[in-house]
């Protein structure tokens, strides 16, 4: 089906809540700005169960919530509920808490308010004869956001977001495990902190990492500060995914396989849209029948969930224009058939027109690579199509003359057998302009040194040489699969040999405009243990989408990070305005995207900078571009889209591509995963992305800037399919990931993308 045959029926996971037009008193201290952290800590611990206790502005409520309760506060106060909503969602919160801890359930989480199901997935999903150790477990867990919404031209109204997930639950001790004859080793792990509200399960705090068991004692290794050991009672397994998959392998051993399939299958009943859209409507049906009294004689009532005219006007982003010539005449609105009919926007001006190429690959499997690479370079035909993807491979479609490619093998699969031969290499007469590395799937699991993917890829780009990677596995794939793995694969690598596939079309109204990806990552070895230096570094775009440069700071401690920033800022535009040759007076307009919230220490960086760009007329706009929100977007409308590979429906209920709902002046839900473009049917509904414009922001136009995040997402050169980020989070985002790798190196230098290889996209 579709997307322009299907009648849609959007809906939003919100629910409101109707408040009484009344008035209760209320008991008012003044928040001290030094003390007041600590006053409301200690006012919520003595008067829990009486009064709801809660900042507003320079001061503290404290809201009573029985009858008879007692009047504190240096002052009383008549507090009209409507007209202070943010108080009754304190209330409500405390009572919704109350109710769940007294069925009982296990409440996790106070904001959102976060409890777990009494049915365990695990249990549910063992296949027949098989049967859980109870401390085991995969959890339905639920989450209630309380909190005041503001759409766009209407009024405020207090509301339920509400949202539905799973947890993984590991509940015995280490010692409990130890008994049992779990292997502990390479296991992280922590200990149960209580928190300050008695009714919420203890939080867990890591401490550190099992490198031996002596006795009755665990010894750490990537710990925390001063932590050498622990004893083994009082700490629990951390229940990460790595975690978990590790215990299935020891608890159920030659079936894990077999019980990993069946959970994930049963899990995936609970995500799909309209399972997860009935377990929502469940919630709220069961909450609109509870009489929610959360002030004596004040009763609120549960409203039902947005659905068509009663949510926001919903609009769809225009398709990007992709450019393929320097003269805008040749585009399409298909980056891959714009490729194939005009060839890529560079092509008359890029100079590597025969790469000399390393190919660094197993000596075992040197036959297989060879015929890999060659289809890579001269075409994969699919056969169930009359014009492939791939038809032409690498040197016709992106109109090469040629390659020149030259083998190292190693003799095994180590880390140092792949140092070898890419030192080999490295000591070559030629210098390289790609290097080709053949790996496994299972190096990817791999950590530091023993990683042999990662020593090559540091030898490499030591040595200011980009690297390709690709898996034996992908050259064993289907021919009609292998000609789209070859496809994405040969766009990364006409992009990492400094070409340009395409440009966007964009808005020509301004002289000058930038859009700037923010990130930052930790270096250093493990988690815990020597990590406290930070990388900050921008990726940057024109705003037709050209990619302009990556910039890095030094790794430094944190309370350095803001000067360091602000430092890589300003030199980027310093570089930028020269290179596009700004003039005084010019308008010029920055995009700030950043994929984790926007600290204060980036905000102080960003307005430094603007202060720094007084000769141009400087316009800008941070968004924060957030995939971890409150919000869930339904089309009921959507009967999802038959997947080949599993024969089975994906993305049923989710949205279209592209669609942009305005939640209010400064926030903006856009749909950048439709149906069809969900992986697998296990996957379930995706979640829309929500973009917040910072306060401080001078460009204000969220409809143009949704729009803008839109086309970004449609222009990744890493592959043809549609992102579920802009370029500039993703290449951010896969920056961190990489710095954060290569720094678990021991001689890894981040200096070395200071060369030449920082300015090209040798990430992808």
């Amino acid at each position: 089906m579709s997307y322009s045959q299907h009648n849609t029926k959007p809906a939003l996971n919100i629910v409101p809540i109707e408040v009484p037009d009344t008035t209760i008193q209320v008991g008012i201290f003044a928040y001290d700005p030094i003390t007041g952290r600590d006053d409301l800590i200690q006012l919520r611990h003595t008067h829990r169960g009486t009064h709801a206790v809660a900042r507003q502005r320079d001061r503290i409520v404290c809201l009573p919530r029985i009858q008879n309760a007692p009047a504190i506060g240096d002052a009383q106060q008549e507090l009209p509920l409507r007209e202070n909503l943010s108080m009754v969602a304190v209330l409500l919160r405390e009572t919704l808490i109350d109710h769940l801890h007294a069925l009982p359930r296990q409440v996790i989480k106070y904001r959102p308010i976060t409890f777990l199901g009494v049915n365990g997935l695990l249990k549910e999903a063992l296949p027949q004869g098989l049967s859980a150790p109870a401390w085991l477990d995969l959890s339905p867990r639920y989450e209630l956001d309380v909190r005041v919404f503001s759409f766009a031209n209407r009024e405020p109204f207090l509301g339920l977001a509400l949202d539905s997930r799973t947890s993984r639950r590991v509940t015995a001790s280490s010692d409990e495990l130890n008994t049992a004859g779990i292997k502990l080793q390479g296991f992280y792990v922590g200990r149960m902190c209580p928190q300050n509200d008695p009714r919420l399960e203890p939080r867990f705090e890591l401490l550190g990492r099992v490198s031996a068991l002596r006795l009755d004692e665990i010894q750490l290794e990537d710990a925390r500060d001063g932590m050498h050991s622990v004893k083994l009672q009082e700490c629990y397994l951390e229940p990460s995914s790595h975690s978990f998959t590790n215990l299935l392998d020891q608890v159920f051993m030659n079936r894990a396989n077999e019980v990993r399939e069946a959970l994930l299958q049963k899990a995936a009943t609970h995500r799909v849209g309209p399972a997860k859209l009935q377990d929502l409507l469940k919630i709220v049906g069961y909450l609109q029948k509870q009489v929610l009294e959360v002030s004596h004689g004040v009763t609120l009532t549960v409203g039902t969930l947005l659905k068509g005219k009663a949510l926001p006007t919903i609009e769809t982003a225009p398709k990007p224009v992709y450019v393929f010539d320097p003269t805008g005449a040749k585009t399409d609105t298909w980056a891959d058939r714009g490729i194939q009919n005009c060839g890529p926007y560079s092509q008359q001006t890029f100079s590597k027109n025969r790469p000399r190429i390393a190919v660094v690959c197993q000596a075992s499997a040197k036959g297989r690579v060879e015929q890999f690479l060659h289809k890579f370079f001269y075409g994969q035909r699919h056969p169930k199509k009359k014009l492939g993807p791939f038809d032409n491979g690498l040197i016709g479609k992106y109109r090469l003359d040629g390659v020149s490619p030259k083998f190292f093998l190693t003799d095994n699969p180590t880390a140092d057998a792949y140092q070898r031969a890419a030192q080999e290499a490295i000591s070559d007469e030629d210098r390289w302009d790609l290097a080709l590395v053949q790996i496994e799937q299972v190096f990817r699991e791999q950590q530091g040194t023993n990683n042999p993917y990662l020593v090559t890829k540091h030898a490499f780009l030591t040595h200011q040489t980009p690297v390709q990677e690709f898996t034996l596995e992908t050259a064993s794939l289907w021919e009609g699969q292998l000609a789209y793995a070859l496809n994405n694969m040969a766009l990364a690598t006409y992009s990492k040999l400094g070409g340009t596939p395409w440009l966007l079309r964009c808005d020509r109204a301004i002289a000058h405009e930038l859009v700037m990806g923010i990130g930052s990552a930790k270096v250093g070895e493990g988690r815990l243990g020597n990590r406290e230096r930070v990388v900050g570094f921008t990726t940057v775009f024109s705003g037709d989408g050209d990619y302009r440069i990556t910039n890095r700071s030094q790794a430094v401690p944190y309370e350095k990070y803001g000067e360091e920033l602000l430092a890589t800022l300003r030199n980027t535009i310093n570089s930028i305005s020269q290179d596009m040759n700004w003039q005084d007076g010019d308008h010029v307009r920055l995009v700030f995207h950043a994929f984790k919230p926007f600290r204060n220490v980036e905000a102080e960086a960003v307005k430094n900078l603007m202060k720094a760009l007084g000769r141009y007329d400087v316009d800008f706009a941070f968004v924060e571009v957030n995939e971890h929100h409150p919000y869930l977007l339904f089309d009921e409308g959507q009967d999802g889209v038959y997947d080949y590979e599993t024969k089975k429906i994906k993305g049923a209920y989710a949205p279209e591509r592209g669609q942009v709902l305005k939640l209010s002046k400064s926030e903006v839900l856009i749909v950048l995963t439709g149906a069809r473009d969900v992986k697998r049917p296990e996957d379930g509904l995706p979640s829309p992305i929500l973009l917040r414009l910072h306060r401080e922001s001078t460009f204000t136009d969220t409809t143009y800037l949704a729009r803008q995040v839109y086309a970004f997402a449609n222009h990744s050169w890493k592959s043809f399919f549609p992102g579920s980020l802009p370029v500039t989070v993703l290449y951010s985002e896969i920056i961190a990931d990489l710095l954060g790798k290569l720094g678990g190196l021991p001689n890894w230098d981040a200096s070395v993308l200071w060369g030449r290889i920082g300015r090209s996209r040798w990430f992808l």
